[in-house]
């Protein structure tokens, strides 16, 4: 969602005022000539775009491995929700002072900014973003253990190690046993050719792709769910919409 120039006079509504400033918008409401003022733009929505976007360039079979676009899925799936974490908790800021919204999202705002200043990991943050609401983050259902999954690989893949020396005459599943063992039910999204040598082949799939947007997306959508009623939720679900279709899809 972007917050646009934006032109008003001495007519305009405290209401508007309180929204522009949520923005980081900021007018001078006693003059009478209009004038133009900053604006803040929220991303995660583009970023998810590259997600959803690279997904949709693997013309491949679903379960083909060493389709690079995949990687871009994973790695801009997750970034994305991070974004989204982090545009909420920038937005909260300015709504926690209108007297009219939640007192959650105060605290929801300053525990962000305590979790930011700590260098708390994004796992860890959400998990306190929950908390802030008034909610318990269940790890151990979806959509949160598939993102859980996402995070461990996108981790991976950013501070990537060399790998280890293999038997050659292992078997695929003999080499990727441990990865086979982390996606459980979802062994099914790993590529069909893999072979002793390469994890990062394994995961190279339209499969992944696909299934890290749609992990993605309804995360934001849970999280958005939470939130309580009032102009700040309804500005994350202007943003979330970008989300929400996905988080359905097949």
């Amino acid at each position: 969602m972007n917050s646009s120039d934006v032109i008003r006079e001495t007519n305009a509504q405290p209401v508007a005022q309180i929204v522009l400033n949520a923005f980081g918008i900021g007018i001078n409401w006693k003059r009478k000539a209009p004038m133009v003022v900053t604006k803040r733009i929220y991303e995660a929505n583009v970023l998810f775009g590259v997600a959803v976007n690279s997904a949709a360039s693997i013309q491949a079979p679903v379960r083909a491995g060493g389709q690079l676009n995949a990687l871009v899925s994973l790695v801009f799936s997750a970034i994305s929700v991070e974004a989204f974490l982090n545009e909420a908790a920038g937005m909260a800021v300015g709504f926690a002072e209108y007297a009219g919204e939640p007192q959650e999202i105060a605290v929801f705002a300053k525990r962000m900014a305590d979790a930011e200043e700590a260098h708390e990991s994004f796992e860890s943050k959400l998990a306190l973003a929950y908390e802030s609401l008034g909610e318990k983050l269940n790890k151990g259902v979806q959509p949160y253990q598939d993102f859980s999954l996402i995070v461990g690989l996108r981790n991976a893949l950013v501070h990537f190690k060399g790998n280890e020396r293999f038997d050659p005459k292992a078997t695929p599943e003999e080499f990727h046993k441990d990865l086979i063992k982390k996606f459980g039910r979802n062994k099914r999204l790993l590529a069909e050719d893999m072979e002793p040598g390469s994890w990062i082949h394994a995961i190279e799939t339209k499969a992944i792709a696909n299934w890290s947007c749609k992990t993605a997306a309804r995360v934001v959508v849970e999280f958005v769910s939470k939130a309580p009623q009032g102009v700040w939720r309804s500005f994350l679900e202007g943003i979330h919409s970008h989300f929400k279709p996905y988080a359905s899809s097949s």
